[in-house]
């Protein structure tokens, strides 16, 4: 897990969070990726707004959780079959494709 308390905000390549992995922020969370954004079965979770940028969002059986607005981009495709994508005021999706399943 990793958490913060005034916000969480992360820049990189490539960014591994599957498996029970955990970010976390009683404020804001940002996270801009150069490259895909893995959160197979992982969470970010935001008590504020949470913005996740990245080359391609694969989401899943993970979470994007947020109280405050949702807003996902992926310069290519955004995977969340078996994700969740849960807001208080509001989602925005920004891609290329996306792929969600819903269960029968």
């Amino acid at each position: 897990m990793l958490a913060g308390r005034d916000g969480l905000s992360l820049d990189g390549g490539e960014l591994f969070n599957g498996d029970g992995g955990r970010l976390d922020s009683q404020n804001s969370l940002s996270v801009s990726l150069g490259g895909v954004l893995h959160n197979q079965g992982g969470a970010l979770v935001s008590e504020g707004r949470l913005t996740a940028r990245a080359a391609r969002l694969d989401n899943r059986g993970g979470t994007f959780s947020s109280a405050g607005a949702l807003a996902l981009t992926s310069q290519a495709a955004l995977d969340n079959q078996g994700g969740r994508l849960l807001s208080d005021a509001g989602v925005t999706l920004k891609g290329a494709s996306s792929t969600t399943a819903v269960p029968a």
